[in-house]
């Protein structure tokens, strides 16, 4: 074998390589695989130009030929079919099929008319191994169409109306990763199809020699080449690990044909003519060792890959993943959201960071749980645009790559107008957050490394939260085994209790009614005394109801509502309550009819313990307000604000366990009696609490009704 195949065999190793994985990688994809066909004209190419060298009779070197035409005439049709397919998923209709059928009637008909139409004339030189020197001047009976100006009109047609096309896709594309990739495309084919001209011409004017000889086949090297860095640097359809496997293997390989081609055959020859050894056993011998040689090699050609191509991808991968593992320590879902914020910032250099988790109380909702550089408090639905976009993409996505008819929305544009990617968190598949970054502090530039590094990190960060989600599920299955024990033995008991209380609690207040009505003539401290009896009575059935229903929950009875028929209900109860005690209690709401979905006695029974807590948080005289709205017609929120001392700090996180009360009177049980049943209806409640009194807030999901 001469070494002037070598330029052909590593070229073709390359080709054939890249054009396998792109078809194969999704071969079910127009773009797959048009780009892969291609490569593999250029594969052909190869393998013709390699028969053409290596081969010993005029009839094996014509088929090279006519391979080496093949190649050459397909590959711009090839590419300029690439550039005409939609950048989405579109079905093309059988007209617009139609269409595209010129683009490969005129090669074919080239190609059948220089191959079967023609006469090849076979020129061999004897100063290089006798190896045949193709100038593809052919004789043809049709004149024209079968000599080279056609091939390169044709050629220059095909390629100059692909490149119009990226130009055109270039304009549209808004995107860093679609511009790098077309800008490279676009200029990398240029070079090409320059490169190719020039070594025509150069070919016409130069005598066959050496020196031409390996300039012209070293050209199928430079678009191998080209095909490799584009898909291992810029990410072409998006497959750069397979393709930098490959093209590791390919250096790897190329090594060793080089050795091959140098040294072993040349020395298995001459051990042959000197010793007598069979030639191609000790070929075989010394490939094998050269194999096992070349092992450590491949490691060290994959390291100056890594290192040359994407030295900054590599170290800020190793960063993030470093960091991960710190995330495992995290106990919650803001200290997360708060240390990944912070890591952003400081580390990876995003001055705005937005990060989103989604939170399923009162309806499923995504709402703020860090923020650094950003001043407002975002929340919004699951069924959210940008929601919809990220479960569809499932990676993270530049601003540019938001749909225009998206961005006019105003649920998206303002506020999310600010960042320039959004990272979306799946996990279980579902969206589980978003992280909303701005451009870095420096101002570079988003790349193709940095989406991919983000989509790698958000993985990570998903497997964080769902680690926490797991633990979180565990502790409070957990709190909740325990609670039902509390409660089954507390309802026992109460059962027992409020049964062995009340007969005789029933006699007292009887007794103390029946002296009341019948003697009128009872002197006042009698009066007050008998007074006293009944209030106390009152109280104590009061808080056996709250121990029953606490321990013994009744089933919701759901049925469609106007939220505000309750709360006026309870208003007008407490009215009478809290006139004995000089409070006041108002009611603040407005026009829109709020609809809800609920036990309406259980609701009413929620509120009236919060407006009785209200009452007697005031021991001045004060005001009690009740205010019911809407909030984006997703929640009703009640409101339920006193004006008493408040609670401290050091209280407000007990405020809602049961039995725990700061009343001298107090059972412990009316808040958490509140909270079980908001929960039960896929609510939530939250309170504010200062030295002005407190707020407490109940969420709860809102109805659509058509009215």
């Amino acid at each position: 074998m001469t070494i002037f195949a070598l330029p052909v065999i590593l070229a073709f190793v390359i080709n054939l390589t890249i054009a396998s994985f792109v078809f194969l990688n999704k071969p079910h994809r127009s773009i797959n695989r048009l780009f892969g066909l291609f490569v593999f004209a250029f594969a052909v190419w190869n393998i013709g130009e390699f028969i053409m060298i290596i081969g010993q009779t005029d009839r094996i070197t014509a088929l090279g030929i006519r391979l080496i035409l093949f190649g050459i005439f397909l590959s711009p049709a090839f590419f300029l079919h690439f550039t005409l397919i939609p950048p989405r998923k579109i079905r093309l209709s059988l007209l617009r099929k139609l269409e595209l059928l010129p683009i490969y009637i005129v090669p074919v008909f080239l190609f059948l008319v220089s191959v079967l139409g023609t006469t090849i004339e076979i020129h061999r030189i004897p100063e290089l191994d006798n190896i045949c020197y193709y100038s593809f001047y052919i004789r043809s009976a049709v004149g024209f169409l079968g000599q080279m100006p056609a091939v390169f009109v044709y050629s220059f047609t095909w390629y100059a109306w692909g490149v119009y096309n990226l130009i055109k896709s270039l304009k549209k594309k808004r995107s860093v990763r679609e511009r790098l990739q077309l800008k490279y495309l676009i200029g990398g084919v240029g070079l090409i199809f320059a490169i190719g001209v020039l070594v025509a011409v150069v070919r016409l004017i130069l005598p066959a020699g050496r020196v031409f000889y390996l300039f012209g086949s070293t050209y199928t090297i430079f678009v191998s080449l080209f095909f490799s860095i584009a898909f291992f640097k810029y990410k072409l359809l998006n497959i750069r690990l397979l393709i930098s496997r490959s093209l590791r293997y390919f250096i790897v390989s190329g090594l060793l044909l080089s050795v091959y081609i140098l040294l072993i055959k040349n020395l298995a020859q001459a051990s042959a003519r000197i010793y007598g050894v069979q030639s191609s056993l000790l070929e075989g011998v010394l490939i094998v060792i050269l194999v096992f040689l070349l092992r450590p090699f491949e490691k060290v050609v994959s390291t100056f890959l890594d290192q040359t191509f994407f030295k900054e991808y590599f170290q800020m991968r190793e960063r993030m993943s470093s960091f991960t593992r710190e995330l495992l320590a995290c106990s919650d879902q803001e200290e997360l959201a708060n240390k990944i914020s912070k890591f952003l910032f400081k580390k990876i250099g995003f001055p705005q960071v937005l990060f989103l988790i989604q939170d399923n109380r009162p309806v499923p909702h995504f709402k703020t749980i860090s923020k650094i550089g950003w001043k407002k408090q975002i929340e919004f639905p699951e069924n959210h645009p940008l929601v919809r976009l990220a479960e569809e993409r499932k990676i993270p996505l530049e601003w540019e790559d938001i749909p225009a008819s998206l961005k006019a929305r105003k649920k998206v544009n303002p506020p999310f107008d600010k960042f320039v990617v959004m990272v979306p968190l799946i996990g279980e598949s579902k969206i589980l957050g978003l992280i909303f970054l701005s451009h870095f502090a420096d101002q570079r530039k988003f790349s193709t490394d940095w989406l991919e590094l983000l989509e790698i990190f958000a993985g990570q960060i998903s497997l964080a939260i769902l680690h926490i989600q797991a633990i979180q599920k565990a502790q409070a299955r957990e709190r909740e085994l325990l609670q039902a024990e509390k409660l089954a033995a507390l309802g026992r008991m109460v059962a027992t209790v409020s049964h062995e209380i009340r007969n005789p609690l029933g006699v007292i207040q009887t007794s103390a009614e029946t002296l009341l009505e019948q003697d009128q003539n009872l002197p006042e401290t009698q009066k007050e005394i008998l007074q006293f009896i009944l209030d106390e009575t009152e109280r104590l059935n009061r808080i056996l109801t709250d121990f029953l229903s606490f321990a013994k929950p009744q089933p919701i009875q759901k049925s469609v509502f106007e939220l505000h028929l309750v709360v006026t209900r309870v208003v007008e109860m407490l009215q009478r309550e809290a006139a004995l005690k000089k409070h006041t209690v108002s009611f603040e709401k407005d026009n829109q009819k709020i609809w809800v979905e609920g036990d309406l006695d259980q609701l009413h029974l929620a509120l009236l313990n919060l407006g009785l807590n209200g009452l007697e948080a005031m021991e001045k005289e004060g005001e009690l307000i009740f205010r019911l709205h809407s909030e984006d017609g997703y929640w009703a929120i009640i409101e339920v604000e006193d004006g008493g001392e408040g609670i401290t700090e050091e209280l407000q996180g007990h405020v809602f366990e049961p039995f725990f009360t700061t009343k001298e009177k107090g059972s412990g049980i009316g808040l958490a009696i509140v909270k079980r049943i908001t929960q039960d209806h896929g609510g939530k409640i939250e309170f504010t609490s200062g030295s002005a009194g407190t707020t407490f807030r109940i969420y709860l999901p809102a109805k659509k009704v058509e009215t």
